[in-house]
């Protein structure tokens, strides 16, 4: 975990994730992860810069609690980077709690622990 000001240490994060990135082989931890917690959280124009500079990232797992509010800007902002680069991010929920909504607001799907074979029923049922 880093701790850094959103607002005005965004270079700082972006150049530590950058720098994981590139020392680390592209199957190791393509999945990134927006956490609100506190002071400390990723925004979406830094979630749409990491997902334009670092090109080993495959899903970012939205972390929101439940804010709807803010999981759609930080889908806006993966969308908006697949533009600039061609890459598709997974856009995934983090959380029971908001769910629903988010798939209906174009998640790519659900990042959460338990039962797997449970959740794909689930999912099967309320996914069209």
């Amino acid at each position: 975990m880093v701790a850094w000001d959103p607002n005005t240490a965004e270079d700082i994060l972006v150049e530590h994730v950058k720098r994981f990135d590139k020392q680390s082989q592209p199957a190791d931890y393509p999945v990134w992860r927006t956490h609100l917690r506190g002071n400390y959280q990723f925004l979406p124009r830094t979630v749409k810069r990491l997902a334009i500079e670092v090109e080993n990232v495959v899903g970012w797992k939205i972390t929101t609690r439940y804010d709807l509010g803010q999981f759609k800007r930080c889908l806006n902002a993966v969308r908006e980077a697949e533009k600039v680069t061609g890459r598709h991010v997974a856009a995934l929920n983090a959380g029971d709690h908001i769910l629903v909504e988010t798939i209906r607001e174009g998640a790519d799907g659900s990042l959460n622990g338990g039962d797997i074979y449970r959740q794909r029923r689930i999912w099967r049922s309320i996914y069209p």
